[in-house]
């Protein structure tokens, strides 16, 4: 346990300048410039550039959303869709998180179009850099083509059929007359309004086969009950209610437009009871149904003809999912166990932590310190170094790569956070027994989080380097450790300072290294 007096011994510290070095910088750009669905673009709106404008191309009838999201300064949002002519077509709202958007806006026109970013009208004009995406549906991106380890889509296998991933795609196969099988996101949780699209290829297998989207799964007396929109071999496709015993057509079997393709794109908006289908990019169909009025899962599915056309093999790819704005906050924050860019820059980390809605947005620049260092040669006890005593945080990430060098193991080196005083701190530290340990001390509530466990993640040789990040978001306090989740934890939510730290656990010799020291903010 580390003690309650800290020894403040105040080394050299070779910091690289308290700045927004891991942060980018944001070029002038043009004042047309194009945007693609699903590729976010970044800029910044400042005093001298105070709008930017981006524009794509678009096809009648489509569904387009537009997202604004603030990721440095105090930037607050707004965003126009404009015509070729310059016309003005819609406006943001704003959305939690300092981002502005403009949902589900149907294009009336093919065209050209121009979105206008800016700042909202403020009483102190605000600055800094965003992030912008053009998105199909709604504003929200929920899932955005995931495959193998990092799927939410459920694999499973029967002897007479299986979901699986094969080169990136999902595989759904089944061998039955008249049937149908499918795989859910349950894990990912229930939506009743979301729009889903995904790229669909009949594998050659037998003459005839089904396909398409599975929507508002819905758990009754045990049974799974949804709709389906697929498509078939003849060239057809249909809406149908799929419940024990069959499938009810809501819209039976039509004529696609067209011929049909080897590779398919299927879409579908959901709102309320008015369903939106849409076939390779164009609308196909609109209709309502009231059988199915709350929410369920999504997901992907096959259906069979009668032998000895009863073997269908179709690849799922590019899967989809917006959300609306107001259905965004019903999504469930799932902590990953293992961060999948734990080695990368704070960008890719941040952007991970982001998309599993562990942290609100990117936030603003708090510190970066290229190499920092503390040496401890007390008998027993803690010397800590700050990073910044003058800036305090609340809410935060805190990311460095911590090595160690000692003449035994019974040392530990720690990250300290939130530390108002002596008395009033928090502090994550690894030791060459290949412990961790996490306390949060308080002088009026004691000690608040207060354990130590092993972990297999830490590599406990002499000189050997781990990377610790740390993040603080309200009363959440979670830690990884080369890349793996070791505590999920409920601390409390307080500002402090920053600090670095060497322990002994008796007489040693030891000097604690931090490098590619980070930490990004997210105070209001």
């Amino acid at each position: 346990m580390i003690p309650t007096t800290r020894v403040l011994f105040l080394l050299a510290l070779i910091v690289g300048m308290l700045t927004a070095r891991l942060w980018p910088t944001y070029a002038q750009q043009d004042q047309s410039t194009t945007l693609t669905l699903l590729q976010p673009v970044t800029g910044e709106i400042n005093d001298s550039q105070v709008e930017q404008r981006w524009t794509f191309t678009a096809s009648k009838g489509q569904r387009l959303s537009m997202r604004m999201q603030a990721t440095s300064g105090d930037l607050e949002p707004s965003i126009e869709l404009l015509d070729a002519a310059g016309k003005l077509l819609a406006s943001s709202g704003s959305g939690s998180y300092r981002n502005a958007t403009i949902d589900a806006f149907v294009i009336p026109d093919a065209g050209t179009y121009a979105v206008r970013v800016t700042r909202a009208k403020t009483d102190k004009p605000t600055s800094g850099g965003y992030s912008l995406s053009l998105l199909p549906g709604f504003s929200f991106l929920l899932i955005n083509d995931p495959t193998g380890a990092r799927s939410p889509m459920r694999v499973w296998r029967e002897p007479n059929a299986l979901a699986q991933f094969s080169e990136g795609k999902l595989r759904l196969q089944l061998t039955a007359d008249n049937s149908y099988t499918f795989t859910t996101a349950d894990k990912i949780g229930v939506f009743k309004d979301l729009y889903m699209q995904a790229e669909m290829q009949a594998e050659p297998i037998s003459g005839y086969w089904e396909g398409g989207l599975l929507l508002r799964g819905t758990r009754r007396n045990n049974a799974l009950e949804f709709y389906l929109f697929f498509i078939n071999s003849d060239n057809k496709w249909r809406l149908a209610y799929g419940r024990p015993g069959g499938m009810t057509p809501i819209h039976d079997w039509t004529a696609l437009p067209g011929t049909l393709q080897a590779t398919s794109t299927l879409g579908a908006m959901l709102k309320g009871h008015h369903f939106i289908l849409f076939y390779n990019g164009q609308p196909l169909s609109e209709l309502d149904d009231e059988t199915l009025g709350e929410a369920g899962v999504f997901g992907v599915a096959i259906g069979t003809g009668r032998s000895p056309s009863n073997s269908t093999s179709v690849l799922f790819d590019n899967i989809v999912v917006t959300l609306p704005t107001d259905e965004a906050a019903s999504v469930p924050i799932i902590v990953p166990p293992r961060l999948t860019h734990w080695q990368q820059t704070a960008l890719s980390i941040l952007e991970e932590l982001l998309a599993a809605r562990i942290i609100p947005s990117i936030g603003k620049p708090g510190l970066d310190v290229a190499d920092a260092f503390v040496t401890n040669n007390t008998a027993k006890g803690i010397v800590v170094q700050p990073l910044a005593r003058s800036i305090s945080f609340t809410d935060l990430v805190y990311t460095a790569d911590v090595s160690w060098e000692s003449n035994n193991e019974n040392i530990a080196c720690g990250m300290e956070f939130r530390a108002a005083d002596d008395k009033n701190f928090s502090i994550v530290y690894l030791d060459r027994k290949g412990g961790f340990g996490i306390l949060q001390r308080s002088e009026k509530d004691g000690d608040i989080v207060s354990m130590y466990n092993l972990s297999d993640a830490i590599k406990k040789d002499n000189r050997a380097t781990n990377r610790v990040t740390i993040i603080a978001i309200g009363n959440s306090l979670m830690v990884y450790i080369n890349g793996g989740l070791v505590a999920n934890v409920n601390g409390k939510q307080v500002a402090g300072s920053t600090f670095i730290a060497a322990y002994n656990y008796e007489r040693a010799s030891s000097v604690c290294q931090f490098k590619n020291v980070w930490l990004r903010a997210f105070d209001r």
